[in-house]
């Protein structure tokens, strides 16, 4: 699938494919074991050139479209868009909300009636005894509160989740586990530029983010990854604990998006920070650098 991706790239460069807001080319195929999403604008340049990628790449590898499961989904599109779409690719119309590997997806919020099928889905793979727990008003699957009171918890989520040698079972703890794979995220978006997600907006997890600044301690080059502003990269502290004032004087904005390789040389760093600066921050600047 990854001479796909290429094939795509390729066509965004060509010019075959406008360029869609806020996603790179790569980002426009979705591709998960024989699922496939790809992004395109319902043009006639587009559709005539993603038949003819498509075309090429199953007699290349012989891995085949199968128009008649495959479908179309216009996001907003109109009448004359949705037919010149089934014309030229030959396929089914959906609409949304669809379902892609076993989650809705919509552009709305969706209804208890949309929602029905998925909670179906997961009661049939609960057993019998435990199906009548899902429907509790304020209770999860099996899963109570997190200490023990008499008969109002199942399952002791504190005690079973230590380690056996603190006479705990080991069991992971889903939320430390999740909150885990999100620092593991953020190392990802510093130290790995080739994921195909990057570039795109970022996680907004303040928990995760937290952690990954407190564990963090960056090494810079030429700085064209670390942040200025937020990043532990001064002897493995941030500018806000070197001189806390100053940095309180820079807008959100810039603190955001200000690289190291960009604030040091010619000193830009300085055009972030306000322009009237009382003596004594300047001062505990300089005292602070000393």
């Amino acid at each position: 699938m990854e001479t796909l991706s290429a094939m795509i790239t390729k066509a965004v460069e060509e010019g075959l494919f406008a360029n869609l807001a806020s996603i790179s080319p790569l980002q426009r195929l979705s591709i998960y074991t024989n699922d496939v999403v790809m992004f395109l604008k319902p043009e006639n340049r587009e559709l005539w050139a993603v038949r003819h990628i498509l075309s090429l790449f199953g007699e290349a590898s012989g891995l085949r479209v199968n128009y008649r499961r495959t479908t179309a989904t216009l996001i907003r599109g109109t009448h004359e868009e949705e037919e010149m779409t089934t014309h030229i690719l030959g396929c089914e119309l959906a609409r949304f909300p669809i379902k892609y590997l076993g989650l809705q997806l919509a552009l709305r919020p969706l209804t208890k009636a949309e929602w029905q099928p998925m909670l179906d889905q997961v009661i049939k793979c609960v057993p019998a005894w435990q199906r009548g727990l899902i429907q509790r008003e304020g209770r999860l699957v099996l899963v109570g509160k997190d200490e023990i009171q008499g008969g109002q918890c199942l399952v002791a989520w504190r005690t079973i989740c230590k380690p056996k040698e603190f006479g705990g079972l080991g069991v992971k703890d889903l939320r430390l586990q999740g909150l885990a794979l999100r620092v593991r995220w953020f190392c990802l978006r510093r130290t790995d530029t080739t994921r195909p997600w990057q570039g795109l907006p970022g996680l907004k997890n303040p928990e995760a983010k937290g952690v990954f600044q407190s564990l963090a301690l960056f090494r810079v080059s030429d700085g064209p990854s670390t942040f200025f502003w937020k990043d532990r990269w001064i002897d493995g502290y941030t500018a806000e604990e070197v001189a806390p004032r100053v940095v309180a004087r820079v807008p959100t904005r810039r603190k955001n998006v200000r690289l190291v390789g960009e604030a040091l040389p010619e000193d830009g760093w300085i055009d972030d920070i306000a322009k009237e600066m009382a003596e004594e921050i300047w001062r505990e600047c300089l005292m602070s650098a000393w």
